[in-house]
């Protein structure tokens, strides 16, 4: 991208910072103003490769000029190519560019007290979000969260207990102190999505999984370490240290059976409900322990922000979770209220429309992943067939761990990693409407999971899992640790587009089930008049509204005959019956529209 524009001005407390540009250098002057006129304080030469030429006699200067140095002239071209000098200041530090003053007024040097006070009350960075947007964070709890508008309560706070302040409290004034506390805290930093904080302790993947000690991994949370993301639960290390000697055997698991007995050690309540899920009838021990051991695994993978590890996206983390079953089988109370409510806590998960996140509308799609920005989990749940999916591609694309852009109501846009992993629960799930290559790579990020045990009339106990939620996050950790070692556990289901199209098309849903009770048989002989007698059913079903079904003459016998998938013209069903007509050749039954059959 080419340079348009040769110089720029940028404002940092009470310097004024003059970058022009010449070919592939450029020359930063730093000034400030006392008596009434200029003084240059510092200039330096920048030349390829960020080597700086210049003496500066103040470290608090130096720090400045870095911070140009590494983050602004660097990306010169890319965000900043047809900025103004007003312009320029006002996207990068958010706040309106008034120009050198010669002198501080009262009211300037009272808000550089109060910005001073802030800055001694909090542990304050101010840097950049992935490429563009600039916001305020605050060291809390033992990681960095967005405090501006908590410093404008405290703002408010000072201004009813300072008698001279509350001559002063007005909005330019509060821009002013803010403007103060950036400009004293700006820094370039690019947080790590390796790392997690818990309630108590920091957690770093990285020495996980290269040592597989969790013992080495946790350590005290560090203001030197920028963290994003907080779970509100302890890891209860005193509970590992107790129960690990009879868990030597297991640790780290080599497969689905270490981890499930894992879990089961550290967490029996949760063994059980995951148990309770996993629940097949008539289904060996060995594949229910696998069904458990996806949730653990799926559980664990929503604790580990991104889809990076070492900088690197990993092609196994590449996922869109679709619990799928009949109503009441426990699939949203799974996402949302387990899940979502009692591991990850409420903060770190967002349930949102496929509308929103689907919309042909650029603009929409901005300001929902703007929503979005910082979570750890998405979820979607209880679709229907009548949920509007505009383009299933984006599933894809956000799901793939590339950056993605988004944009706040009236702000510019800007692009960041995403955090958060996306969930569907449903029994009726809308249509795919892809084909060929693209509906392929849309399956291959899928995770199906089909509940099969009903809880009519059952409520979840959450007390229990509450209370050993702290031992049972230990086995989620691990259970990550086995989907980037191992892979994914085993959930039943080998045919993902099988599975889908059972639930979302009623008329593939009720020939299978045909098929499954020896009415249809595949390969054999059926007689058209029988054959629309099975289906007369499944009409009666249908809404009335209903675009006009197309029948074949009954009567007529039929040879071998198979379920197929093809896109008619005339109707929206891509479902139907083929079959050979003696006279008119291969012949698609199909229906438009339709509901579950009665």
């Amino acid at each position: 991208m080419s340079v348009t524009r040769k110089e720029a001005w940028l404002r940092a407390g009470d310097l004024l910072l003059r970058i022009r540009r010449s070919g592939e250098k450029a020359t930063v002057t730093v000034l400030t103003y006392s008596g009434g006129s200029a003084v240059v304080v510092a200039r330096v030469l920048v030349e390829p490769g960020s080597n700086v030429k210049g003496r500066i006699p103040d470290p608090r200067v130096e720090s400045i000029v870095s911070q140009v140095v590494e983050s602004f002239i660097p990306r010169w071209d890319e965000v900043y190519e047809v900025k103004e000098a007003k312009d320029v200041a006002e996207l990068y530090f958010r706040t309106p560019y008034k120009g050198p003053r010669p002198h501080a007024s009262p009211s300037e040097e009272l808000a550089t007290t109060v910005a001073e006070m802030i800055k001694q009350r909090h542990i304050i960075k101010t840097f950049a979000h992935e490429s563009s947007i600039v916001d305020i964070y605050c060291f809390s709890e033992g990681y960095y969260k967005p405090c501006r508008n908590e410093l404008l309560m405290e703002i408010g706070s000072l201004a009813t207990s300072m008698e001279l302040l509350k001559k002063k409290f007005d909005k330019d004034f509060v821009d002013e102190v803010l403007y103060k506390v950036a400009g004293g805290t700006l820094s370039q930093v690019t947080w790590d999505y390796n790392f997690i904080v818990f309630e108590n302790k920091l957690f770093d993947w990285r020495v996980f999984l290269k040592t597989e000690n969790l013992v080495e991994a946790v350590k005290d949370p560090d203001p030197e370490i920028v963290v994003m993301h907080r779970i509100p639960n302890p890891i209860d290390l005193d509970a590992w240290r107790a129960v690990r000697p009879g868990l030597q055997q297991y640790i780290p698991p080599k497969n689905c059976s270490d981890l499930v007995a894992l879990l089961r050690q550290l967490a029996p309540a949760t063994y059980s409900y995951l148990y309770s899920l996993a629940y097949v009838a008539g289904a060996s021990q060995d594949f229910i322990e696998s069904r458990i051991c996806f949730l653990v695994q799926m559980v664990g993978r929503m604790m580990l922000p991104g889809y990076r590890v070492n900088g690197v996206i990993v092609e196994k983390l590449k996922n869109v979770f679709a619990l799928l079953g009949k109503t009441n089988t426990g699939k949203s109370t799974f996402l949302q209220d387990y899940t979502g409510d009692v591991v990850l806590g409420k903060e770190n998960y967002r349930i949102t429309d496929l509308a929103r996140l689907t919309s042909l509308d650029p603009e929409d799609r901005l300001r929902e992943f703007h929503d979005l920005r910082g979570t750890l989990m998405v979820i979607h749940p209880d679709i229907g067939r009548k949920s509007r999916v505009s383009d299933w591609s984006i599933i894809r694309d956000v799901s793939g761990g590339d950056r993605i852009k988004a944009r706040g109501l009236y702000k510019d846009s800007y692009e960041y990693y995403p955090s958060f992993k996306i969930a569907i629960s449903s029994n009726d799930p809308p249509p795919i409407g892809e084909e060929g290559e693209a509906l392929k790579a849309l399956l291959q990020r899928f995770k199906v999971f089909e509940t099969w045990n009903t809880f009519t009339g059952k409520t979840l106990d959450i007390e229990p899992l509450e209370a050993e939620v702290s031992r049972a996050v230990i086995a989620y950790l691990y259970g990550a640790y086995l989907v980037l070692k191992a892979g994914w556990a085993c959930t039943g289901v080998s045919d993902i587009e099988d599975a889908w199209l059972r639930y979302s098309e009623p008329i593939y849903r009720y020939i299978i089930e045909m098929i499954e009770r020896g009415v249809l048989v595949r390969g054999g002989e059926i007689n058209t008049g029988d054959l629309y007698s099975l289906l007369s059913k499944f009409i009666k079903c249908r809404s009335r509204e209903s675009e006009e079904e197309d029948y074949e003459e009954e009567g007529s016998a039929l040879p071998p005959q198979d379920v197929v998938t093809k896109k008619l013209k005339k109707w929206s069903a891509k479902l139907g019956i083929a079959v050979k007509h003696k006279e008119r050749g291969n012949v698609i039954i199909g229906l438009s529209k339709g509901k579950p059959p009665c």
